[in-house]
């Protein structure tokens, strides 16, 4: 067996079932978290989630973009690939638009969420110390990674075109932004506090800010 082979058989078919079941995962495991963890952001998270896939199914009917011809290949099959879990997946098959593509859509409108929800802690994590903003950057810098891996993923097996790779994660990207700013106005910012950071409050009486101080043991 030459090393291609090897490669394409043991790491190459792990992350390619990764992929596969990347857009179902980020929905059921958001809302396994927040069952585990009776967390309100988790909860809002999942909900997001949810709408988002209600925006993806909207774009799937009023837009008209070809599937290439190995969109239903089993490399390209967005969903658990074993007979008794095949059903679970929440982005079926259909000869509708290519666009967006399920695994590029939901990893962007994830990966837009975290990045706002961190980014509205910029002043927590600041107070906190240089060790806790540098991880939002090292956070974004792997988003970015495992974006273009996904892309270069769809591409290569010719699963979706440029243009649709492009497409779906500014419009995750988008849609994720949307939904974090529509849940800090409704709920307010507790709501999207993923990393759990306690916030800066201000005072009543003068509007000096409360600070988030690090305490030594």
């Amino acid at each position: 067996m030459s090393a291609v082979d090897l490669l394409k058989r043991y790491p190459g078919a792990v992350l390619g079932e990764l992929v596969r079941v990347l857009p179902d995962g980020l929905v059921f495991m958001s809302a396994l978290f927040s069952v585990l963890t009776l967390s309100l952001p988790q909860f809002v998270l999942f909900i997001s989630l949810l709408e988002s896939i209600g925006v993806f199914y909207l774009f799937r009917n009023i837009t008209f973009l070809k599937h290439l011809p190995k969109f239903y290949s089993d490399e390209c099959r967005s969903g658990f690939q074993t007979a008794n879990f095949s059903t679970l997946s929440l982005f079926t098959l259909d000869n509708k638009s290519a666009f967006p593509s399920a695994p590029l859509y939901m990893t962007s409108v994830a990966a837009a969420y975290l990045f706002n929800s961190v980014s509205m802690q910029m002043k927590e994590l600041e107070v906190l110390g240089t060790e806790y903003t540098l991880r939002f950057f090292l956070s974004v810098m792997m988003m970015c990674v495992v974006l273009f891996f996904l892309g270069s993923y769809r591409m290569y097996y010719d699963c979706e075109s440029v243009t649709v790779v492009i497409l779906s994660i500014l419009t995750g990207l988008a849609v994720g932004t949307i939904l974090i700013k529509q849940n800090n106005a409704l709920f307010g910012p507790d709501s999207i506090n993923l990393s759990g950071i306690p916030l800066l409050r201000n005072k009543t009486a003068t509007g000096d800010a409360m600070y988030v101080c690090n305490v030594v043991t």
